[in-house]
């Protein structure tokens, strides 16, 4: 999935503060924290990446394909989290190549 290779890229990874992160991914653990406007926002945004993802899968729109889209954009962003946290640059191409392995494993299921 290109969407995926793009979201665990290098560059993603290595420059949120110039504007290619994830808000998702950046704020999470904060959110639960804010006013409702922008917690309303934050889900209306992750529906809108199941949705992509979702529309990846030739049953979209179905059940299935919906939960599977959930899992794995919560596997991409938890990636993504997780690589950006650690201080040593091995471990996050490391963290991101076994989630991409893992969610080409799913996606193929």
């Amino acid at each position: 999935m290109a969407l995926v290779e793009s979201y665990l890229a290098d560059r993603h990874v290595e420059a949120p503060e110039q504007g290619l992160g994830c808000a998702i991914a950046a704020a999470g653990s904060e959110v639960p924290r804010q006013h409702q406007d922008v917690r309303r926002a934050v889900s209306r945004r992750i529906k809108e990446l199941v949705g992509l993802v979702e529309r990846q899968f030739p049953d979209w729109g179905k059940a299935p394909a919906h939960e599977k889209a959930m899992a794995i954009v919560a596997a991409m962003v938890g990636a993504l989290m997780l690589a950006r946290a650690v201080d040593d640059p091995q471990l996050s191409k490391a963290i991101r190549k076994s989630a991409r392995e893992m969610i080409r494993a799913a996606a193929a299921a």
